[in-house]
């Protein structure tokens, strides 16, 4: 009857199918509560929308349904507010979805909506294999660091003449200064 309008009260029933749907992603407790709430506002701009494009109930592929889906998918990568990046994901979120205008309540919108944070979401990406990249490669200076500094280490305490300097001096010449050699 949803579908074909005939049923006498369409608009009750388009109203209690969106509440149950975001009834049922804000339920996910993984869900941190700014993202329930952003998820929950959508609500106006389902009902526009639901009320006139009835294939978001029917297509799973719906913009809409898609949006809601990767809103929450991406979201699981934080399980904490405090955790890194999750600030600026979530403003990504809320600049976004912004646009969303409830009198607008087009598929289309929910379709340059999602274009847009897929597109945020592929930079953030981009940008986060660029820091793990570059924190890999200091990594890796460092380990190469110390190994050249505990052979010149090795190599200072094998001169035959370092019984005779105090151990003070050794100690030093083996550990920060073999550092610093080893850096340069």
């Amino acid at each position: 009857g949803l579908v074909s309008g005939a049923a006498p009260d369409a608009d009750q029933l388009v109203q209690e199918v969106v509440k149950l749907i975001l009834a049922s992603i804000t339920g996910d407790e993984r869900l941190l509560p700014p993202v329930r709430e952003l998820i929950a506002g959508l609500k106006p701009a389902l009902l526009q929308l639901a009320r006139s494009d009835l294939h978001f109930f029917s297509d799973k592929q719906h913009p809409a349904r898609q949006l809601l889906e990767e809103l929450a998918q991406h979201s699981f990568a934080y399980e904490r507010v405090e955790a890194e990046g999750f600030a600026e994901f979530l403003a990504d979120m809320r600049d976004t979805l912004a646009r969303l205008n409830p009198a607008a309540g087009a598929s289309e919108t929910f379709e340059r909506v999602l274009v847009r944070l897929r597109h945020i979401w592929v930079q953030a990406e981009q940008r986060r294999r660029v820091q793990q990249q570059a924190a890999v490669q200091a990594l890796q200076q460092a380990e190469k660091r110390n190994q050249l500094a505990r052979q010149i280490a090795g190599h200072i305490r094998k001169q035959p003449g370092t019984v005779l300097v105090p151990d003070l001096v050794v100690d030093f010449a083996c550990g920060p200064w073999a550092q610093v050699m080893a850096q340069a």
